[in-house]
């Protein structure tokens, strides 16, 4: 049974989320932080205090940065490499994350706020649209479903 657009808004965005996200990263929001840390006043320091170059989730604490952007890579199937700048110094410490070298972070911080839009706007979703809604897994979300066995 096929869904019409005015009986199920939500359809109406999978355009909008298959023409942007090809090379999304961060997004959205499983791109957006999780539901209780915007709920939450920051106990630290937040993520844009500690961090260099945030420019999205500057209000979310600090110590759930990593956990978020973990959680990023796990709903693309990705590494961090796959949007940040990973080199070594001299010390052996990770550096460049705050480098803005490659596009893929560019387009994770337009996911992440088309993310937080449709979240806010669009109440048959229930503020769950993340990353993984479209990506499932994958760097570039799927548009077409899975072929069915026996069909």
């Amino acid at each position: 049974m096929m869904t019409s657009l005015r009986a199920n808004p939500a359809r109406r965005l999978m355009p909008l989320a298959a023409a942007v996200t090809p090379l999304a990263l961060l997004a959205l929001a499983g791109a957006a932080a999780p539901k209780h840390a915007a709920q939450e006043a920051p106990k630290g320091p937040t993520a844009k205090e500690q961090y260099k170059n945030i420019q999205v989730l500057k209000d979310l604490p600090a110590d759930q940065l990593l956990p978020v952007m973990h959680n990023w890579t796990q709903s693309l199937g990705v590494r961090c490499d796959f949007c940040h700048v990973v080199e070594t110094d001299a010390a052996g410490k990770h550096v460049g994350f705050d480098k803005d070298t490659k596009p893929q972070k560019g387009m994770a911080r337009k996911m992440v706020l088309m993310a937080k839009d449709i979240n806010s706007h669009f109440k048959i979703v229930d503020k769950a649209v993340r990353c993984y809604t479209c990506h499932h897994g994958h760097a570039a979300p799927e548009n077409e479903p899975p072929a069915t066995a026996g069909r």
